[in-house]
């Protein structure tokens, strides 16, 4: 995984989640009711796809499909989701881009 300058991560609104939030109990108990090992989890704006890899970690994510504008892992399909969101999963764990509309006008980014 390449880990990106702070200043790009925030001109790009790109924040990876390094640690492990799905150890907590609210989650553990969200994910036996969701029956998440048996759905096909989205991650739309996976980045280097550590999300992904924390919900393996735990034995959470047996099937997924991990979408970013820019791709930072092999398993990571190239795709604009903010534009064209992914349909047909009952199940989506993400940690979105951050990007408030002032902070994209004064960036020069589409919003």
């Amino acid at each position: 995984m390449t880990v990106r300058p702070e200043t790009e991560k925030r001109a790009n609104g790109q924040f990876f989640t390094i640690g492990n939030p799905f150890l907590h109990q609210a989650f553990s108990l969200w994910s036996r009711r969701a029956n998440l090992p048996a759905e096909t989890i989205l991650e739309p704006f996976a980045g280097a796809n550590l999300i992904i890899e924390h919900l393996i970690d735990i034995g959470k994510a047996k099937h997924w499909r991990s979408y970013d504008i820019e791709p930072q892992a092999k398993d990571v399909h190239k795709k604009d989701t903010i534009s064209d969101f992914p349909i047909g999963f009952k199940v989506c764990v993400t940690n979105p881009p951050w990007l408030a509309k002032n902070s994209a006008a004064f960036r020069g980014l589409p919003f």
